[in-house]
């Protein structure tokens, strides 16, 4: 056997100890696990990675009548092909004229574990379209209130089904492709609060700490529809509604900025200030956006001090730790402490110095209770540092 193949333009099974020249392209045959050669064509020799990773279509699918048909669907053929596109690039780049280079025959077992990565990934997607297929049938009754009582519990547990498979980022990456998430935006408006806040989750973890999801949201008009949303009624609607605006504004500076403008940020403290003991995760989760905007350098904690934050964290301290939410609790006093350092946020805190006192001995005191000070010494830290200032 020779030991450099003589490849031609048809594919050739790659034998142990052969040596491969320059210009070939070289695939792995999943059935036989074995390597394959052929000559690069033409069109192939272009040697960029750009190319090589250039998905088979760049088409976004906008309406559930392109996905309906999930057998016929191409849905995750993009995530397929880059991956194809890689390894061929890969590949070709390779120093095939290495000595110390090995090609060995792919075993069993990992022929078979890549064989269902693939079709997993591929099986995912498709899963997810027929997911939206169910949702959106019958659209328009989502703002008619016509569906059955069964046809709603339906549409709710495929929003739920679909919310698991994007806390996978590529899975939302997928979701956002095939159009999903401007389908799911539209839910926002739904007269059913129960399709609201579960669309808003779907859209929420979509969106965390993926800053393709993000700004693909932020070109597409999702702060403002998401902004309005947090006027709704319900509390539940409105929790997840801080909780998606939350997800799109961190690690996102251009929808930062816009939280940041007057007119948002406004809404958002006036919502803060009207919200009651009945809506403590909405204001635990929009506490934390309030302590995100100045960590993440947006604003400065003097400006949240004049916008008179302070003014709305004895009441929140008081029903938190009242109720024992611990979370929430300690949220507030974080902010408290932060904005208490400014020159401006000590005045504050000493202009009512009494009712801080007697608001914050009784928080230690429940403290004291609940914790011992190992297990939560940041928190006593806190506390006791607030409390010499007054």
């Amino acid at each position: 056997m020779p030991k450099l193949i003589v490849p031609s333009h048809e594919w050739q099974t790659l034998e142990e100890g052969q040596s491969i020249p320059p210009g070939c392209h070289v695939r792995m045959c999943l059935n036989t696990g074995k390597q394959e050669v052929r000559l690069l064509r033409k069109e192939e020799s272009d040697n960029s990675l750009a190319s090589a990773l250039l998905p088979v279509k760049d088409k976004q699918i906008s309406a559930v009548d392109n996905i309906k048909d999930s057998s016929g669907s191409d849905t995750g053929s993009q995530s397929i092909s880059n991956w194809r596109g890689l390894l061929n690039w890969s590949l070709r780049h390779s120093d095939e004229t290495d000595p110390n280079r090995k090609l060995t025959e792919m075993d069993l077992e990992r022929r078979n574990w890549l064989k269902e990565a693939l079709e997993s990934n591929l099986s995912e997607s498709k899963k997810m379209a027929e997911l939206l297929n169910i949702i959106f049938e019958d659209k328009d009754k989502f703002y008619s209130l016509e569906f059955t009582e069964e046809e709603l519990q339906m549409r709710e547990d495929a929003l739920e089904s679909l919310c698991e498979y994007v806390y996978d980022l590529n899975n939302a990456i997928d979701l956002m492709k095939m159009g999903g998430l401007l389908l799911l935006l539209d839910l926002l408006d739904s007269k059913y609060p129960s399709i609201q806040w579960r669309a808003a989750d779907v859209i929420a973890v979509s969106l965390q700490n993926n800053s393709t999801c993000q700004d693909y949201a932020v070109a597409h008009g999702f702060f403002q529809r998401i902004l309005a949303l947090l006027d709704c009624d319900s509390p539940r609607v409105q929790t997840k509604a801080i909780f998606c605006l939350s997800a799109l504004v961190k690690g996102n500076k251009e929808a930062g900025q816009l939280l940041c403008q007057r007119a948002c940020f406004s809404h958002l403290l006036a919502l803060i200030a009207s919200s009651t003991s009945e809506n403590m995760p909405f204001l635990q989760k929009a506490l934390g956006l309030l302590e995100y905007t100045y960590l993440a350098d947006l604003l400065n904690c003097e400006f949240l001090v004049e916008q008179d934050v302070i003014e709305l964290l004895p009441s929140i301290l008081s029903w938190s730790f009242r109720a024992s939410n611990w979370p929430l609790a300690f949220q507030a006093l974080r902010l408290l402490s932060d904005l208490a350092k400014s020159p401006a946020g000590k005045e504050k805190l000493l202009n009512r110095a009494s009712v801080w006192h007697t608001l914050l001995v009784d928080f230690k005191k429940k403290v004291c209770e609940s914790f011992d000070e190992e297990s939560e010494a940041y928190e006593f830290e806190l506390l006791d540092s607030v409390l010499q200032l007054i």
